[in-house]
Protein backbone atom coordinates (compact mmCIF):
# COMPACT_ATOMS: atom_id res chain seq x y z
CA UNK A 1 0.00 0.00 0.00
CA UNK A 2 1.50 3.34 -1.02
CA UNK A 3 1.45 6.61 0.93
CA UNK A 4 -1.59 8.03 -0.87
CA UNK A 5 -3.64 4.87 -0.30
CA UNK A 6 -2.79 5.01 3.40
CA UNK A 7 -3.89 8.65 3.60
CA UNK A 8 -7.25 7.73 2.03
CA UNK A 9 -7.66 4.91 4.54
CA UNK A 10 -8.24 2.40 1.74
CA UNK A 11 -11.14 4.35 0.26
CA UNK A 12 -11.29 4.50 -3.56
CA UNK A 13 -10.64 7.82 -5.27
CA UNK A 14 -13.78 8.72 -7.23
CA UNK A 15 -13.80 11.78 -9.49
CA UNK A 16 -16.94 13.32 -10.97
CA UNK A 17 -16.46 16.02 -13.57
CA UNK A 18 -18.75 18.10 -15.72
CA UNK A 19 -18.11 20.23 -18.75
CA UNK A 20 -14.62 21.78 -18.72
CA UNK A 21 -13.76 19.71 -15.64
CA UNK A 22 -13.35 16.68 -17.90
CA UNK A 23 -10.64 18.40 -19.88
CA UNK A 24 -8.91 19.50 -16.68
CA UNK A 25 -8.89 15.94 -15.29
CA UNK A 26 -7.62 14.49 -18.60
CA UNK A 27 -4.82 17.09 -18.72
CA UNK A 28 -3.97 16.24 -15.12
CA UNK A 29 -3.72 12.46 -15.65
CA UNK A 30 -1.91 12.65 -19.00
CA UNK A 31 0.51 15.51 -18.35
CA UNK A 32 0.57 16.90 -14.80
CA UNK A 33 0.55 13.73 -12.66
CA UNK A 34 3.30 11.91 -14.62
CA UNK A 35 5.56 14.92 -14.00
CA UNK A 36 4.70 15.57 -10.34
CA UNK A 37 7.15 13.66 -8.12
CA UNK A 38 4.81 13.61 -5.12
CA UNK A 39 1.81 12.43 -7.17
CA UNK A 40 3.32 9.55 -9.16
CA UNK A 41 1.43 7.02 -7.03
CA UNK A 42 -1.95 8.74 -7.39
CA UNK A 43 -4.52 6.63 -9.19
CA UNK A 44 -8.15 7.57 -9.81
CA UNK A 45 -10.20 4.43 -9.20
CA UNK A 46 -13.34 5.66 -10.94
CA UNK A 47 -13.87 8.70 -13.12
CA UNK A 48 -17.29 9.79 -14.34
CA UNK A 49 -17.22 12.63 -16.87
CA UNK A 50 -20.49 14.21 -18.00
CA UNK A 51 -20.90 16.67 -20.87
CA UNK A 52 -17.15 16.89 -21.47
CA UNK A 53 -15.42 17.43 -24.79
CA UNK A 54 -12.31 15.35 -24.07
CA UNK A 55 -12.41 13.64 -27.48
CA UNK A 56 -12.80 16.91 -29.35
CA UNK A 57 -9.99 18.56 -27.40
CA UNK A 58 -7.68 15.64 -28.18
CA UNK A 59 -8.62 15.70 -31.88
CA UNK A 60 -7.87 19.45 -31.89
CA UNK A 61 -4.57 18.72 -30.06
CA UNK A 62 -5.34 21.18 -27.26
CA UNK A 63 -4.04 19.12 -24.33
CA UNK A 64 -0.58 19.64 -22.89
CA UNK A 65 0.33 16.01 -23.70
CA UNK A 66 -1.17 16.10 -27.20
CA UNK A 67 1.10 15.41 -30.14
CA UNK A 68 1.17 18.77 -31.90
CA UNK A 69 1.77 17.22 -35.30
CA UNK A 70 -2.05 17.25 -35.68
CA UNK A 71 -2.01 13.63 -36.76
CA UNK A 72 -5.22 11.89 -35.62
CA UNK A 73 -3.29 8.62 -35.67
CA UNK A 74 -1.12 9.85 -32.75
CA UNK A 75 -3.48 10.27 -29.76
CA UNK A 76 -2.35 10.84 -26.20
CA UNK A 77 -1.48 7.42 -24.73
CA UNK A 78 -4.02 6.08 -22.22
CA UNK A 79 -2.82 7.12 -18.74
CA UNK A 80 -3.11 3.67 -17.15
CA UNK A 81 -0.70 4.67 -14.36
CA UNK A 82 -3.25 7.17 -13.05
CA UNK A 83 -6.64 5.82 -14.15
CA UNK A 84 -7.99 2.55 -12.83
CA UNK A 85 -8.89 -0.01 -15.45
Amino acid sequence: MNRLEKERNGEPLVVLSHSMGGQLIWDAVTWLLPRAEDMRDLQIDFWCAAASQVGFFEEAKLFAASNVSFAPSKPVPFPSDHLGI
